[in-house]
């Protein structure tokens, strides 16, 4: 009773868990590997056009991770930061935005919106805030599974990348019927969340976007 383009336009637009779980009516349980073609996505992007990048804000013992890559998807530059002060977390990330004028989505949540209005002072109009929440977060991840599944990304090979992908789950709720996303326990994800902040700049900020010089 439904137009097979529709179906398939839909296809093109979410995860391959949730069209089988939505569309397909399939049951899925417990944790599975969320992204597809990590590994065929393994290459060497230029860094020419329109530049973008994604900040993940770490917290704890968690890394803060910057991304920058262009609008077509191609990861030129990834770089993280840990177990330093944050004024020099902050000048290196100032420093590197900079240098590819980089418009770049920047976490904020609690102590991200500190370290987004110290950030700002330094980076000018060239960062944007993105809140994540219980309700953006799915948003992002979804789409960056899609990226892959579609082949639209080109990342660089850095082994804590490849591994956080890899490792980075979905969880259906049967309760809820909610899907959750989370790294396993013990693993990191922030250059996944940083990742998705720079997929979700590339395709809403382009045009903002400043051309790399």
């Amino acid at each position: 009773m439904i137009d097979p383009r529709e179906i398939d336009s839909i296809r093109q637009t979410v995860p391959d868990h949730v069209f089988r779980q939505e569309y397909l009516a399939e049951f899925l349980d417990g944790a599975t590997g969320l992204f597809r073609n990590v590994r065929e996505s393994i290459g060497t992007a230029v860094n020419t056009g329109k530049i973008f990048g994604g900040l993940d804000i770490g917290r704890a013992d968690d890394y803060t991770v910057l991304t920058i890559g262009t609008k077509d998807g191609g990861v030129f530059f990834i770089e993280r930061y840990r177990q330093d002060e944050w004024t020099n977390i902050i000048n290196k990330v100032a420093k590197r935005i900079k240098q590819f004028n980089a418009l770049t989505y920047v976490e904020v949540n609690n102590q991200g919106d500190v370290f987004y209005e110290m950030l700002k002072k330094l980076t000018g109009n060239l960062i944007e805030p993105y809140t994540t929440s219980s309700k953006t977060k799915p948003i992002m991840i979804e789409d960056l599974a899609v990226s892959f599944e579609q082949m639209e990304l080109t990342i660089p090979n850095e082994e804590y990348l490849i591994d956080e992908l890899e490792a980075f789950t979905y969880i259906f709720d049967l309760k809820t019927r909610h899907v959750k996303y989370a790294a396993p326990e013990g693993i990191h994800d922030d250059s996944v969340i940083s990742l998705s902040l720079y997929n979700q700049a590339r395709k809403h900020l382009s045009k903002k976007g400043k051309y790399f010089a």
